[in-house]
């Protein structure tokens, strides 16, 4: 809790250090801000506070670990439960856009053998 961004960076990733080395934009500081706010607010508040948010860019540090964020998929926001060995990487790791695949058995009509087979 007490490291400052710099400081995390040199236990990451090179990509994540690259990025907290050249600093954060304008938008991931105000989430850090508003981080700051429900983590304050949350300690004297009975049911602690969700934050939604759509950067999925945006690196997991100490301030967010024991917090729910939700993170945007493209369509849904999936809540995330902040744990301490998530440091370091992206919120939308956590977040999958995708469903994986999963193939099935062949429709009618996909194949020659089928095509005989009566639709009831």
């Amino acid at each position: 809790m007490k490291l400052d961004l710099k400081e995390i960076g040199q236990y990451t990733r090179a990509r994540v250090q690259r990025k907290l080395t050249r600093g954060l934009s304008t938008k991931q500081l105000h989430f850090m801000e508003k981080v700051r706010k429900t983590r304050d607010f949350n300690k004297t508040a009975p049911k602690p506070k969700i934050i939604k948010t759509h950067l999925r860019d945006m690196i997991v540090t100490p301030e967010m670990v024991g917090m729910t964020i939700s993170c945007y998929n493209g369509k849904q926001f999936i809540p995330i439960e902040v744990k301490h060995n998530m440091l370091g990487m992206y919120l939308g790791e956590f977040a999958m856009s995708y469903k994986s695949v999963k193939h099935g058995k062949a429709g009618i009509g996909a194949t020659r053998g089928s095509t005989a087979v009566s639709l009831k």
